[in-house]
Parts: structure tokens; sequence; C-alpha cells
């Protein structure tokens, strides 16, 4: 089960990341960001966070990057949004 949660959250970022060139990914990953937002601690504050760092441009890969690493060590998930 948790194999597919993981896999609707790497879904849903990847629908992030082809937001810069589609409008409409960009709503879907944030609808599936969302829902599984009831599944992690702060991951509503940790997307915002991403989205500020998106809009502004700045270490957005990095954040990603963060993300994931701290995702796969499964060390306090929401620093890493």
């Amino acid at each position: 089960m948790s194999a597919l949660w993981f896999g609707l959250f790497l879904l849903g970022h990847t629908l992030l990341e082809l937001s810069r060139h589609f409008k409409p990914f960009h709503f879907l990953g944030n609808v599936l960001l969302e829902l599984l937002s009831h599944l992690r601690l702060y991951h509503f504050l940790g997307h915002a966070l991403l989205e500020l760092l998106s809009h502004l441009r700045l270490c957005h890969f990095l954040g990603h990057a963060l993300l994931y690493l701290l995702s796969y060590l499964r060390i306090y998930h929401f620093l890493g949004h």
C-alpha cells in the first residue's frame, strides 16, 4: 500500500515539473499532492514553500533534490518540503 502512495507522490511531483510547460499539469499535480497531504505530516506547508520557491525561481531544483533525498531516508520528510 505504501508503494502505491509513494508512486502517486512521485507522479504528483512529475506533474508539477511538467507544469513549467503545461499549466493543466500544474493544477493536476497540486490536486494530487493535496490528496496525499492527509498521509504526510506538514505536507501542505511544505508544498506551499515549494510553490513559493517555484514562483520566485530560487533554488527550485535544490528544493526538489532535498525533498527526494529526505523522502528516501524517511527523516522528517516535512523538512524537505
